[in-house]
């Protein structure tokens, strides 16, 4: 999946939208950039909201959620090995995600820098990264 931000500001949401990314979001401007086209690499739900797992920062070490209505979509194809999960760790409401990422504390523990998760995250995030160019 391939995304391009429209957005890089909370107020610029329509303001029920505002009203739910304010409950996760605490600044009004956020670290995307307008114009700039983000891989995807898994779809997380929060009050049935539709949040993109994009790294933000090319030195990221991790994905990051960022609401939907700061995107538009340029492609929608899954890739292959994703799966969805209800009841997902830190995402209750569900989860799209690549398999190797579905096991329970995975994000837990790559946040807290896990060997272990951080690896199978930069293996996983190479991979989608060589089927998700943006086109030229």
């Amino acid at each position: 999946m391939l995304l391009e931000c429209i957005t890089n500001r909370v107020g610029d949401l329509p303001e029920i939208e505002r009203a739910h990314v304010g409950e996760h979001v605490h600044s009004d401007d956020l670290h995307l950039v307008r114009g700039k086209r983000y891989v995807v690499y898994g779809v997380v739900l929060r009050a049935g909201l539709p949040w993109y797992l994009v790294v933000d920062d090319d030195e990221a070490e991790y994905p990051k959620p960022q609401f939907a209505g700061f995107f538009n979509v340029i492609d929608e194809a899954i890739p292959p090995g994703w799966r969805f999960q209800w009841r997902c760790g830190p995402w209750p409401d569900g989860a799209l995600l690549p398999s190797e990422w579905c096991e329970p504390r995975f994000f837990e523990a790559l946040l807290d820098g896990g060997p272990n998760e951080v690896a199978v995250f930069k293996a996983k995030k190479a991979e989608i990264d060589s089927v998700s160019q943006p086109p030229q």
